[in-house]
């Protein structure tokens, strides 16, 4: 769907993209052209707040956050008036919500306060039950575990520039600069990215507007090669005249201004703090990196007050202030100094340290070990890791001591070697004998005989290309143009094959991806023409559409390709995915019920209004495969999820009717998320009357999840029930004490002396008394 179909869609989401992937600024836009077509009535449903995921750390209640928030931005927005916790907290109008879009997740550090902002915005939701805010968040990609903080919620990924998006991107830049020809040289550009290599990381919007501004530069010059020396040239280009002298320079215009306004003495020293910007800045982003949360004006002034012991408190902020307006690395948001991107503060930090001695030495231990101890775990998450990108390579441009051996230990391990192939393709000079190790471990991990074998391991032959060694592009290139069906491939293996080397700009990419497409033994079964299709479709070639629409449109087809090319565009955007989707998911009178049960399992994960009758259907539909009833509860799970009405009624009857238990007891538990009575009664009998205690102790623990005072007295009944177990009775009672109920002491009281319980269970009973009268949960505590 479009990107910005995201933020009308009904229901909370999670918006995803790498670092520059255009999250913030999809945000920012939206906002303001949501608020622009509700004034003009036209706007929908929700009207739109714009904030920082940091606003919500602090321990406040969700509509005070908002409400600081936007009265830090209150004089870049022009606001005349200081709005309220209070106006926050209710409808912005009847039958109107707030679509709250928390930005910049990732750019909280510390896990535990990413889980802080995370269990507010649930525990909203959670009691939320008239729907007044709707949360969009965006963010990179973190650890699946963080993101199970908010139980279902929708994820939704930013797709990367085409290839005739970023050429229009392309055209509209330079047109906007200023350039003639704008479409000429946006051709030369083009050509340009591909011939360096960069058109992968010219798909991130951040990554394409630097390359613009680096070619318009220099129409005549190379561009750089890799992700680090991009970040090298840009802030280079930024820079270049920073303490020029000549007419019309910045630093003269600066002690003119300062000289007419301050004096020659204030003069003087305005243009020795301007020409410590560029430092100060690196210094702040390493700063902020290392969690530093004041305002950027109060650090630098704190870092400075030595130098202008003369001037006024106010005026050298405001010289301050200047000297960041006119950086470009940072913008005004609120009352505050942010920098333009995440990945360029990541990227000065990483300079940052690599020039401090002590800090970079302490990272290095952290990172590769020392002494015995073992380094940072190899995780999938590191790749993921900007600064890990940019330190390395720092650290090679200033020739560190010992890394060289740090990296060939690294290289002695297949996800060591997976780790440096990553940094050899962001552009990193990597030394000989570290490719080595690299490419020999890669090449002893990959099953079979590697070198003659078209079954090689295409991410192990992805990784050997990164590190430029040939072995690994012949044997993309041969699997790419294999055409023979074995065991253990997906429908993406040729394909991945073939868009590796489209990555690596070689031609036969292209080549293999075409040949799939045309290739007439291609038959029903063989899904490689749906991934080839998929592939081309991501990169914006018009026949990847036009090939995944002919693959879903016969809903009459019993192969495989349908029901996955309808999955793919819808995935994509395009609303005939959908449709074919809800015509494979709805058709009557298939023997092979697998392939409904795919299109209906699809059309639960898209959560498209459009499907909900659909999705109903599906809820109350016994004729599905043998995986249909995860399935069906799944579907009316979605129903509630997009509000619609039939939701709670499926559910109701899923819990009661279902073939199997498990799927009654998860639709029970559903439909109490949901805040539906019958839902909290059924855990309730089950709690107390289920079959086996696994079952009992099941539903209690489910009940415990949902937390609420609307189901206060099913919790403190529990609480006292001797058929429930006293671990689940405890647990109760520490419920009911964070929701100010005094049963909660009660009940602890009588675990406490209850002698026929074991001694460790009493101890336990009496800490959680205390930690209630710590906490003063119960102003009735004794």
């Amino acid at each position: 769907m479009p990107a910005e179909a995201v933020l009308r869609l009904e229901g909370d989401g999670v918006l995803i993209a790498g670092p520059g992937g255009g999250k913030s600024s999809l945000l920012r836009m939206e906002a303001a052209t949501l608020a622009e077509q509700w004034e003009h009535g036209d706007g929908g449903m929700g009207i739109p707040v714009h904030i920082q995921a940091a606003a919500l750390v602090e321990d406040r209640p969700l509509p005070e956050a908002i409400a600081a928030s936007v009265r830090a931005d209150q004089h870049v927005a022009g606001l005349r008036e200081e709005w309220s916790a209070a106006f926050f907290r209710d409808r912005p109008a009847s039958e109107m919500h707030w679509l709250v879009l928390v930005d910049g997740l990732d750019e909280i550090m510390d896990p535990e306060r990413r889980y802080h902002v995370l269990m507010k915005l649930r525990r909203w939701r959670e009691q939320d039950l008239t729907f007044t805010h709707r949360f969009v968040i965006a963010s990179r990609a973190l650890p699946g575990a963080e993101w199970a903080t908010l139980g279902a919620w929708p994820h939704y990924e930013l797709l990367p520039l085409g290839v005739q998006q970023l050429s229009g991107f392309a055209t509209a830049w330079f047109a906007a600069a200023g350039m003639d020809h704008a479409s000429t040289v946006a051709q030369q550009f083009t050509a340009e990215v591909r011939r360096s290599r960069l058109h992968d990381l010219a798909r991130t919007p951040l990554m394409a507007a630097m390359l613009c501004q680096l070619f318009a530069a220099h129409t005549n010059k190379p561009l750089p090669t890799g992700r680090y020396a991009l970040y090298k040239a840009y802030l280079e280009l930024r820079y270049k005249d920073w303490n020029g002298e000549g007419t019309g320079a910045a630093l003269v215009q600066i002690r003119t201004a300062a000289t007419e306004k301050l004096g020659a003495e204030a003069a003087q020293t305005a243009q020795q703090l301007y020409r410590q910007i560029p430092d100060l800045i690196s210094r702040l982003a390493l700063a902020r990196w290392e969690g530093e949360t004041r305002s950027t004006v109060d650090v630098l002034r704190e870092w400075t007050a030595h130098q202008a012991p003369h001037l006024p408190e106010a005026t050298w902020r405001a010289l301050i202030q200047d000297a960041l307006r006119y950086s470009g690395l940072l913008i005004e948001q609120g009352d505050d100094f942010v920098f333009l991107h995440q990945t360029l503060l990541e990227f000065l930090a990483a300079q940052q340290m690599a020039d401090d001695n002590a800090r970079s030495a302490s990272f290095f231990r952290f990172l590769f070990g020392w002494r015995g101890r073992r380094g940072v775990p190899l995780s999938d998450h590191l790749p993921e890791s900007s600064f890990f990108r940019f330190v390395i390579p720092a650290w090679q441009d200033r020739e560190r001591p010992g890394l060289t051996e740090a990296l060939r230990h690294w290289a002695m391990s297949p996800e060591g070697a997976s780790l440096l192939a990553i940094l050899a393709k962001d552009g990193t000079s990597l030394s000989p004998v570290v490719i080595h190790a690299a490419t020999t471990t890669l090449v002893d991990s990959a099953t079979g005989p590697f070198l003659h074998s078209r079954r090689a391991n295409i991410w192990v032959a992805r990784d050997l290309a990164w590190l430029g060694d040939e072995r690994g592009v012949e044997a993309l290139a041969a699997r790419a143009a294999d055409p023979v069906v074995r065991d253990g491939h997906t429908h993406m293996a040729r394909p991945a094959a073939a868009e590796a080397l489209v990555e690596l700009g070689d031609a036969r990419g292209m080549e293999a991806l075409t040949a799939m497409l045309d290739d007439p033994t291609l038959v029903l079964g063989n899904s490689w023409k749906c991934g080839a299709a998929q592939v081309l479709a991501r990169m914006g070639d018009p026949r990847g559409i036009e090939t995944l629409t002919e693959l879903a449109a016969d809903v009459t087809d019993l192969g495989s390709d349908g029901v996955l090319a309808a999955r793919v565009l819808a995935h994509l955007g395009d609303p005939r995915g959908v449709d074919a989707l809800i015509a494979y998911a709805t058709v009557p009178g298939r023997s092979y019920d697998w392939r409904r049960d795919d299109a209906a399992e699809a059309l639960t994960e898209l959560r498209d209004p459009r499907s909900a009758e659909a999705l109903f259907r599906i809820a109350v539909d016994a004729s599905l495969g043998p995986r249909s009833g995860e399935i069906r509860v799944k579907a009316a799970e979605t129903l509630v999820d997009v509000g619609d009405p039939r939701g709670p009624e499926a559910l109701e009857f899923l819990a009661a009717y279902s073939a199997e238990e498990h799927n009654c007891h998860r639709a029970a538990k559903a439909l109490a998320r949901a805040g539906d009575a019958r839902g909290v009664a059924r855990l309730a009998a089950l709690a107390t009357d289920g079959d086996t205690e696994g079952t009992r102790d099941w539903a209690v623990h489910a009940l415990i999840q949902q937390a609420h005072p609307r189901i206060v007295e099913t919790l403190a009944s529990l609480a006292s029930h001797s058929a429930v177990h006293p671990m689940f009775r405890m647990q109760l009672a520490e419920a009911l004490g964070v929701l100010g109920d005094p049963r909660a002491v009660e009940t602890l009281t009588a675990l406490a002396s209850d002698t026929t319980l074991p001694r460790q269970r009493r101890r336990s009973a009496r800490r959680a008394l205390r930690l209630l009268q710590k906490e003063k949960k119960l102003s009735t505590l004794p």
